[in-house]
């Protein structure tokens, strides 16, 4: 089984549809906490970075449609840690942080209903027909989930502040290929810049390469 459940150190509880849905022929990468990687690859590592960064970019994606991930990070004393997160789907936008009280979330700029009981749920539908499934885990942390067919799909988690993405691709031909952005190249995982040729070693620097510029779209809408 060419799997790997990825293991957070700050947001332990492993999402609970990646959990529910291993199988075989899925390639998984994630973002989050404070913060911990995992490349397409399975390669694991961490940085301490403030800024947004681009976590998925791949404007070729589903013929064309684009997606981009895009996560925060803050710098809190010592320690960083992954507090919001973005995804665009062609011009629709799911933008999630958490928060200690409660955690919140928008989609395409509207805020959601954030009062769900423990254990409940609740969908809509994004206008191509992708399904989001938004839960209340417990009273600390919030799930959403995108599916995007194909055996693919995205998780954005929050376990108070802490915040995750899980993403899961299809490795026969899914939508992911030419993706590049913090979980490397697709499907190899390799650390590749902006300019699709060079190699970066350093995890940090790694993560600067992929901030997101001021010449560049900022998917998010709603301040730290």
């Amino acid at each position: 089984m060419k799997t790997t459940i990825a293991v957070s150190l700050i947001l332990s509880l492993v999402s609970h549809w990646v959990s529910a849905d291993l199988h075989q022929g899925a390639i998984f990468g994630f973002g989050g906490s404070d913060p911990h990687v995992m490349s397409w690859a399975g390669e694991r590592f961490e940085f301490q970075h403030q800024g947004e960064i681009a976590l998925v970019h791949n404007p070729d994606f589903s013929s064309g449609v684009g997606l981009d991930i895009q996560i925060r990070t803050r710098i809190n004393d010592w320690w960083s840690y992954t507090g919001a997160a973005v995804l665009r789907l062609g011009d629709e936008t799911i933008e999630v942080r958490g928060g200690k009280d409660h955690s919140r979330y928008w989609i395409n700029g509207e805020e959601g209903f954030s009062a769900l009981e423990p254990r409940e749920e609740m969908r809509v539908w994004l206008k191509e027909g992708q399904e989001v499934t938004i839960r209340q885990v417990n009273a600390k942390q919030l799930q959403v989930r995108l599916d995007l067919g194909n055996d693919e799909g995205v998780v954005i988690e929050t376990f108070e502040s802490f915040l995750r993405v899980d993403v899961q691709a299809n490795e026969k031909g899914g939508n992911f290929a030419n993706s590049l952005g913090l979980l490397g190249s697709f499907p190899e995982g390799a650390r590749v810049g902006r300019d699709k040729t060079t190699i970066i070693k350093s995890a940090d620097k790694f993560a600067k390469e992929w901030q997101i510029p001021s010449s560049e779209d900022k998917l998010f809408t709603r301040a730290a």
